[in-house]
């Protein structure tokens, strides 16, 4: 069987377009994906921490630093000037897990749209997606997520793209990701319920997402919980 590929998508419902993040918003919990989609409140990354903020931009910031001085020796000499810049203890270990991993040329925070979904993807390295995650495990959504990156990359690019990687800054890894049929399949049908939810009103709660939700007092204010 051949692989499902982005440039040539063929998308259910390819009329309503979603975002990547609205996707994995109806993962976490339906009733989320209401108050962003349907209310119009500012959406916010799961498990939010002004950390894991702080943390996603100096990592794209030592991206860039890497890919403009990979001919010399002042990545190291920009990660201090940013280590005195900026109030955050781990940026040292940062910029040794970026250099752990080199690459010829980055792009960051790369907008991409077909017809039926648009995303941001946080950096395409060598032409390989990569999914920047504050935290020390691998969900599920996640990969759901950086498939859908691959899809879209693979549209933009016009290129087969076979794997995806998620770097987990807070241990800090890199966790190599085979997008495969199976995966892709899966990210279609998400986001295939995703957009019958939205047609169909029909936000179910995850309580046992509840307690970490970033938007828990919006929906209690609304009397939705």
């Amino acid at each position: 069987m051949n692989l499902i590929r982005g440039y040539s998508l063929q998308l259910k419902y390819s009329f309503f377009t979603v975002t990547v993040s609205e996707v994995v918003s109806y993962l976490y919990c339906p009733r989320k994906l209401l108050l962003i989609r349907t209310l119009g409140l500012k959406d916010k990354p799961l498990e939010e921490t002004l950390e894991g903020v702080q943390a996603h931009i100096i990592y794209e910031k030592l991206t860039l630093f890497y890919m403009k001085t990979k001919e010399s020796k002042d990545y190291w000499k920009l990660v201090s000037e940013l280590e005195e810049k900026e109030n955050f203890p781990e940026i040292r270990k940062l910029a040794e897990f970026r250099y752990s991993n080199p690459f010829t040329s980055a792009q960051v925070e790369v907008p991409v749209e077909i017809q039926g979904i648009k995303g941001r993807i946080d950096i395409i390295e060598d032409k390989t997606p990569i999914e920047i995650k504050y935290r020390n495990k691998l969900l599920e959504r996640d990969v759901v997520q950086v498939t859908w990156y691959t899809l879209l990359a693979e549209a933009a690019l016009n290129k087969n793209i076979d794997y995806a990687y998620i770097d987990l800054l807070k241990i800090p890894k890199r966790i190599k990701i085979h997008i495969d049929n199976e995966k892709r399949i899966k990210a279609l049908k998400t986001r295939e319920k995703c957009i019958k939810t939205i047609i169909q009103n029909n936000y179910t709660l995850k309580r046992k997402n509840c307690r970490k939700c970033p938007l828990r007092k919006e929906c209690k204010l609304l009397n939705l919980t």
